[in-house]
């Protein structure tokens, strides 16, 4: 069976009865690590783990894998099995057809878990993948889990900070996803950081003022800051995370990519709110996925600029990427001609 969505299999979890088989796979690699550390804990008592815990990575045989998935377990009702990234598209036809009988006949002595780390899994575009699932049938469940959404990352962050006794505002929680990422390792160990901080300060509240002094920005986020720099009009500003960016050496290409990609978001954001369309819209229409957050702020910085003028900026970047890749000028004077005709546009608009 395919578990709809993470919140039914986290349900199932609760429920004390394990599958024989599990598919881990997408983007949230800390989700993937925590529901495994789960299942693995559901599966095998630690007393015992040393003979019925089994840990295999890609390059594993399927003659390999049957003979430890059919044994008997150790003193216990049943052994676990984990093997990471076995990349189904890559086996020969012969290991794929005892793949898909051992995923169809497991046995009930053992919990079988695949999880991917490095390999990327589609399992509308992979007729491998898509079959296995099919071939766990009843035995096994596959779970699909994808980034978390911005509210349901800060609730994420309120409870990590809540556990070291300190709160943090949806708000601030909104601030520090789009200062750092959203990834959710790294966003638990910035919280930890930022609850220890105000602890050593006297208080309990992580505020706006923390995390710019405590959170370095990630590159994506000092770019984005120049968009904000020219939707307001301040060249200054502008200029500055532009030399902050090159002082880090961030490479050009990457900047003028990413700022391409920002407008983009822009266009799509103006031309959906003249057409009466909102932020689900866009994220359902460009496969956003559970990056809403991109899209609701485009849509509020969208408001300073004119159709016209987004249209003509993207043209401005699309000349400016061509330089970069062509031109012998200075990639640096390349950025600063580009953020002066970026402001030309607005203006216009």
């Amino acid at each position: 069976m395919l578990f709809k969505d993470e919140q039914q299999f986290a349900e199932h979890l609760r429920g004390k009865e394990l599958l024989n088989m599990y598919f881990l796979f997408g983007e949230e690699s800390y989700l993937k690590q925590q529901y495994l550390a789960k299942l693995v804990s559901m599966a095998v008592s630690k007393d015992l783990a040393m003979f019925n815990l089994h840990k295999f990575d890609g390059k594993v045989s399927m003659d390999e894998l049957s003979d430890v998935v059919y044994s008997f377990p150790v003193m216990a009702e049943r052994r676990c099995v984990v093997v990471t990234d076995l990349d189904v598209e890559k086996l020969s036809a012969s290991e794929t057809e005892k793949l898909m009988e051992l995923a169809s006949t497991a046995p009930e002595s053992c919990v079988l878990i695949f999880v991917t780390d490095l390999i990327e899994v589609n399992l509308k575009k992979s007729t491998k993948y898509k079959k296995l699932v099919e071939k766990m049938g009843r035995k096994g469940g596959a779970i699909e889990l994808a980034k978390r959404d911005g509210a349901k990352l800060a609730q994420f962050m309120r409870q990590e900070a809540a556990k070291l006794k300190c709160t943090i505002s949806a708000d601030n929680c909104r601030y520090l996803i789009e200062r750092c990422t959203d990834n959710m390792e790294v966003l638990k160990g910035e919280i930890r950081k930022l609850s220890e901080f105000c602890l050593q300060n006297g208080r309990d509240e992580i505020t706006r003022e923390d995390i710019t002094e405590c959170c370095a920005q990630t590159p994506d986020s000092s770019i984005y800051d120049i968009t904000k720099a020219i939707s307001r009009g301040n060249y200054n500003d502008a200029i500055k995370c532009l030399d902050e960016l090159l002082y880090n050496r961030v490479e050009p290409v990457v900047i003028m990519a990413t700022l391409s990609g920002f407008y983009i978001d822009l266009y799509r954001a103006k031309v959906a709110n003249l057409s009466g369309k909102n932020v689900s819209d866009i994220v359902k229409t460009f496969s956003y996925g559970n990056r809403a957050f991109v899209v609701d702020k485009a849509f509020r910085e969208s408001a300073s600029y004119s159709e016209q003028s987004l249209a003509d900026s993207i043209e401005v970047l699309r000349k400016g990427d061509e330089m970069l890749k062509g031109s012998r000028v200075e990639d640096s004077i390349i950025l600063q001609q580009t953020l002066t005709r970026l402001f030309a546009c607005r203006k216009r608009g």
